[in-house]
């Protein structure tokens, strides 16, 4: 008598064994659309603060009208906001500008101060990102001459802007005629 045995089903190891194939497989999936996620996000952290350094830029050679009174305004810059993941954009002004019309051409009027600017736009990043460098940078007016955070010193080499995502980063430069590009 030959007993035969008709298997139609699958045993608990099977399907053990196929459960943890698809978890590896799973685990390793999310990992890499993690990976994405993060650089595009990145990506569009970086930008979104290229669009502010142009704004700054534009800003300071189109000379908006500002209501200010007897105030001329002597050019916006880009600086590090009160955190490491806040940039803001500011002008700064000469409020005597009927005694001293030449005051915009001092270091003091070119570069943030609490007395002579005001801020224009805060702009944010994105929770979990940080700049790691950040540069203040001045954009005179009517020139868009590019001086450094001293306000003395017109740009000599390009300055870079980080931003950190975990352990990643990316980064662009603004050279000293004004030129954003990516590193």
């Amino acid at each position: 008598m030959n007993k035969q045995k008709n298997n139609l089903g699958f045993t608990l190891i099977e399907m053990l064994i196929v459960m943890a194939m698809i978890a590896i497989v799973a685990a390793s999936t999310f990992q890499v659309l993690n990976f994405s996620a993060n650089g595009k996000s990145l990506i569009l952290a970086i930008n979104e603060a290229k669009s502010l350094v142009r704004k700054a830029q534009s800003y300071s050679l189109s000379m908006p009208v500002v209501e200010t009174g007897k105030e001329k305004i002597c050019g916006f810059g880009i600086k590090l906001g009160g955190s490491s993941d806040e940039l803001q954009i500011f002008y700064s002004y000469n409020d005597n500008f009927a005694i001293d019309p030449n005051a915009c051409q001092t270091a003091d009027y070119r570069k943030y101060s609490l007395l002579h600017s005001k801020i224009v736009e805060i702009y944010r990043l994105p929770a979990g990102h940080s700049f790691s460098s950040a540069p203040s940078i001045f954009f005179s007016s009517p020139y868009g001459e590019i001086y450094d955070a001293t306000g003395i010193n017109k740009l000599a080499t390009p300055v870079v802007y980080t931003i950190k995502l975990l352990a990643r980063n990316k980064s662009f430069s603004v050279n000293q005629v004004g030129n954003i590009y990516n590193n």
